[in-house]
């Protein structure tokens, strides 16, 4: 599972538990079926199914809503509809589409993405984000496309009640006593070795290419020093986490003389339970990436893993979570392109089994308040509010001709950004 999946199968987890009179449903498209989801019982729909489904409950909690309901809800008072909008979408999409896409077909999925994630937000009854970051941002979105009228804002000048944060939770389950070894088992990676971790994807505004020059650096000094990348192809459809950076890894793994010699990659992503062997045998974790707008914005939820597998963390500073990192000592930041600092990091860590000690300690204090409890009670005060969920925003039949409006143009767009596609295709 990546970051949605394990986001969704806890809140459906947290919500029955909160909510023990409801009835919680955790739905997926039919085409996404897996074998083993059975264990998380999932309800699979067809596209001409989902319309039914949601009828059939209060509230829809999404991170996107599918274009039947898009269509219908204006035409209906339930369900209410949650948007789960746990990133920055509008400038993380200006990042994937860098990866993805050139030239004028970059600048018209780009576009498309803008409009599909403004009509989500306009479609929306309750809004979640992942930091307040994200809320400031949204909420001048919002505010942009006339989401926050006067009965709006009287109804709570706050606006939580049409906004709020519900960042990502650690994993629930305990440290477990027993695990099996991945040192002195995966190819190349040693019994004593000093295994750093990366977890999940290489995508285009992660640097990859500057830690991997600072890994050939500190091996000349402790050879022991060996780099996982765990999961970086992303799983699915599309070829995100195959694009400018994992190749560029790739190609600067080989050119150091670090490939399968000190820099292993897993490109496979693992059942989200067989992840805790690597990430109970690491040392550390490491993380690095540009100082842009999407690291302003971004919420790495990778960062809940090593801070429930007690993982002290090297990472470049800018995003919510890297200033916590420095705060509170769960290991060191170092600025954007800082090879020399990445270095410095990468070394005390290895060296400063003092330090190393303390930032354990200080992440396990903290995983104590970061349970997906905590990060979805403003969900559940929502949801279990008396008399039933009630929305503060414009009713949605008072949004019915921007909504119609809306998913019209969405729909023109999107047809003439796969024609774009073909075209350029074929081009190419």
């Amino acid at each position: 599972m990546s970051s949605p999946g394990i986001r969704y199968v806890n809140l459906a987890r947290v919500l029955a538990a909160a909510l023990p009179d409801a009835k919680v449903t955790l739905a997926v498209p039919e085409v996404h079926a897996q074998p083993g989801a059975e264990a998380f019982n999932v309800t699979y729909y067809k596209p001409e199914g989902v319309l039914s489904l949601a009828q059939r409950h209060d509230v829809v909690i999404a991170m996107s809503f599918p274009l039947p309901l898009l269509f219908a809800c204006p035409f209906f008072r339930r369900p209410l509809l949650v948007l789960d909008f746990f990133s920055q979408f509008h400038i993380e999409w200006m990042e994937v589409g860098r990866d993805l896409y050139t030239g004028f077909h970059r600048r018209v999925w780009t576009r498309v993405g803008q409009i599909y994630a403004n009509l989500q937000l306009m479609v929306a009854d309750y809004v979640l984000c992942a930091n307040e970051r994200q809320r400031d941002s949204y909420l001048g979105a919002l505010a942009s496309l006339g989401l926050l009228p006067p009965a709006t804002y009287d109804r709570d000048t706050t606006l939580r009640r049409l906004i709020d944060v519900a960042p990502h939770g650690i994993r629930p389950e305990p440290l477990p006593s027993g695990r099996r070894p991945v040192k002195g088992v995966y190819p190349g990676i040693e019994a004593g070795d000093k295994l750093i971790l990366w977890l999940g994807g290489i995508l285009y505004w992660y640097d990859p290419a500057m830690l991997l020059r600072a890994v050939a650096r500190v091996r000349q000094k402790h050879p022991e020093v060996k780099l996982l990348f765990l999961g970086s192809v992303y799983p699915g459809g599309m070829d995100l986490g195959q694009g400018v950076r994992f190749r560029e890894a790739v190609a600067e793994t080989k050119r150091l003389g670090l490939w399968q010699n000190g820099v292993y990659f897993h490109t496979e992503w693992l059942p989200y339970e067989e992840v805790v062997d690597y990430l109970l045998d690491a040392d550390f974790s490491v993380t690095t990436y540009f100082t842009n707008a999407e690291t302003r914005y971004a919420h790495r939820t990778r960062f809940l893993d090593f801070i429930w597998a007690r993982l002290p963390i090297v990472c470049t500073e800018g995003d919510v979570l890297a200033d916590e990192v420095t705060a509170r000592s769960w290991g060191i930041t170092v600025r954007e392109r800082d090879e020399d600092g990445l270095v410095a990091a990468l070394l005390r860590l290895v060296e400063d089994e003092e330090f190393a000690r303390t930032c354990r300690e200080n992440l396990a204090a903290a995983a104590e308040s970061l349970s997906w409890e905590a990060a979805f009670e403003p969900l559940i005060r929502f949801c279990a509010r008396r008399g039933g969920p009630q929305s503060i925003a414009e009713p949605r039949h008072g949004r019915v001709l921007a909504l119609m409006r809306s998913n019209i143009f969405y729909v023109a767009a999107r047809l003439f950004e796969r024609a774009v596609a073909t075209l350029s295709s074929r081009r190419g």
